[in-house]
């Protein structure tokens, strides 16, 4: 898990940079149809709720303090870039903050959900997918505490939170570990290619307002859906059970890297960096991603925010 979480914060790093964007169309829709489904399937993975209520409201200040602290900061950082008053508001996340909002209601929500081995697992997931398409066409689902993004995630949190009793020892053997690797690559696949050739509008990746608003329709939404769980399951059975020390650090200390890199992302958009030719613009591209990966992702860093958070 520590290596996958490596790969995935640093595609969603690369891919927030600005030259990636405008030239890179293919990767970056490759990119988009599964990285935070990827991590919302690995936080349901981890998630455990102590039943007792000390423990609980721990777990839930771990995700509630960084999200007010980081959501009024890049509000301040944001004002400040485009030289506007400063409005604090909570309940309208701030760019990425929508990820922690979205994992803090997730964890309220775990000890209402069925237990792991309940027969309404499978169930649950099935209506929380019907959920997540058709909140596509209603305007009153959308920004506001990323409602949108609540319902679309919520069946791969779900995914993650019900893998053990679901697949468990199962996907020990071979042949049933080469079936989920080769089903989840040709879904991975055939979905990319049916968003790209339409061409799907990059909006409707993004998973936050209606199928209207981004010209799209609910048979999008679900090819996105279908395509971001086919390359999890690939790559979750593909990546090798082994510990890589760089990646798997960078891995352990992802909540500072997610945190912290939209500040130097700001930075970089407020003075125009990438602002050279296109083989200069991808070398920086890659030298800013590498920094930040070992600016925030070290141990040092880590321990900092443990303290903190």
């Amino acid at each position: 898990l520590d290596y996958l979480k490596g790969i995935f914060i640093l595609l969603m790093v690369l891919f927030h940079l600005a030259p990636v964007y405008e030239n890179y169309r293919v990767l970056q829709t490759a990119v988009y149809t599964f990285h935070m489904a990827a991590f919302l399937i690995i936080s349901g993975y981890l998630a455990n709720i102590e039943k007792d209520v000390p423990n609980f409201c721990r777990g839930m200040l771990r995700l509630a303090i960084p999200y007010v602290v980081f959501q009024i900061l890049y509000l301040i950082a944001d004002a400040m870039a485009k030289e506007e008053p400063i409005t604090i508001q909570l309940f309208n996340p701030e760019w990425i903050m929508w990820y922690l909002l979205v994992s803090l209601m997730y964890y309220l929500l775990i000890p209402m959900l069925p237990e792991k081995g309940s027969k309404w697992m499978l169930p649950l997931i099935g209506i929380m997918t019907v959920i997540a398409l058709v909140v596509g066409f209603t305007n009153s689902v959308g920004y506001y505490m990323s409602l949108s993004r609540f319902f679309v995630f919520f069946p791969f949190f779900l995914m993650g939170y019900y893998y053990q009793p679901l697949l468990g020892k199962r996907v020990e053997k071979r042949k049933i570990k080469t079936i989920l690797i080769l089903a989840g690559a040709l879904l991975f696949i055939s979905g990319v290619a049916y968003i790209i050739l339409k061409p799907v509008d990059m909006g409707s990746l993004y998973c936050a307002t209606t199928y209207k608003s981004t010209n799209s329709i609910i048979w999008d939404r679900l090819i996105h859906m279908i395509t971001g769980a086919g390359f999890i399951m690939m790559a979750i059975h593909l990546i090798p059970n082994i510990r890589i020390p760089v990646v798997s650090t960078i891995g352990q200390n992802t909540l500072p890297i997610f945190l912290l890199h939209g500040f130097v992302l700001n930075w970089l958009g407020k003075n125009n960096i990438f602002h050279f030719s296109m083989p200069i613009n991808l070398a920086l591209t890659c030298i800013f991603a590498i920094a930040m990966m070992a600016l925030f992702g070290n141990k040092l860093m880590g321990k900092l925010f443990k303290i903190l958070f």
